[in-house]
């Protein structure tokens, strides 16, 4: 009974191995890494994806009990994104796709709502994107922490 339940284990562990090496052969992992093609991969397969009208603009606070705030230009308004350093991690969905975004600054603040230093990056390369950059259905990550910001789209 006890290898039998030993066996068991060593069954699910082979086949989500298996699993596992299908789905880095299928998302061309195997030869050519895309890792923006694995994680839209795994945002839809998990049932995360908002849609074909939307875009998501996602802060992923890197900073250790800072408070974010983000500004951001949306066709041409400017919009503030918060995120606290308990959340980390916080979604915003615009719910139509737009021509142009850029990210004008990052603001970090303590505990006790001082200003305790960021970025300012309006005009610098990488910070401003275009329709031709994201799709519908895209995740834009704005990473920000004492390092330099950066954005990814997903």
């Amino acid at each position: 009974m006890f290898a039998g339940k030993r066996l068991g284990s060593l069954t699910s562990l082979l086949g989500a191995g298996v699993i596992a090496s299908l789905l880095l052969l299928n998302t061309g992992c195997a030869g050519r890494y895309d890792v923006n093609q694995v994680l839209r991969y795994l945002v839809e397969q998990r049932g995360l994806d908002t849609g074909e009208t939307t875009v998501t603009i996602r802060v992923s606070n890197q900073t250790a009990g800072y408070d974010e705030k983000v500004l951001v230009r949306i066709d041409g308004l400017t919009s503030v994104f918060e995120c606290p350093a308990e959340e980390m991690v916080c979604d915003y969905v615009l719910t139509e796709i737009p021509d142009l975004i850029e990210v004008i600054e990052e603001q970090r603040y303590d505990e006790d709502g001082g200003f305790a230093g960021g970025w300012v990056v309006e005009g610098l390369p990488g910070f401003t994107l275009d329709n031709t950059q994201y799709r519908p259905g895209s995740i834009i990550v704005l990473q920000v922490g004492v390092e330099s910001p950066q954005v990814r789209v997903l």
